[in-house]
């Protein structure tokens, strides 16, 4: 499996993300998790340096995101819609942008 390019794990009502195999993946390119379960995502993902797109929205427990986030300069299209914060769902989130690093 370290050579998928695409993994759509959305609509299986996860609860965690696992850290094996995700993290040999290293050929991965598009992850699709949306309308899950999940309440955090596993800061391992921002060592993916081949992800472009990665889709988190439709997971109403997730709160926030680890900041190791901040280390996907690479990734040109994230999706983090209806992010359930304090009582109410406050925060939506889509971003498509050009890579100008290289």
């Amino acid at each position: 499996m370290v050579s998928l390019e695409e993994w759509d794990l959305s609509r299986n009502a996860l609860k965690a993300i696992p850290s094996k195999p995700l993290g040999d993946m290293t050929s991965l390119t598009s992850l699709h998790l949306y309308k899950n379960n999940l309440s955090s995502v596993p800061g391992h993902i921002a060592n993916l340096a081949q992800l472009h797109t990665l889709t988190l929205h439709g997971n109403p427990r997730m709160t926030a995101l680890s900041q190791d986030f901040a280390k996907l300069s690479w990734v040109k299209e994230l999706s983090v819609v209806s992010i359930y914060i304090n009582g109410k769902y406050t925060f939506y989130l889509f971003l498509k942008f050009q890579n100008y690093h290289r």
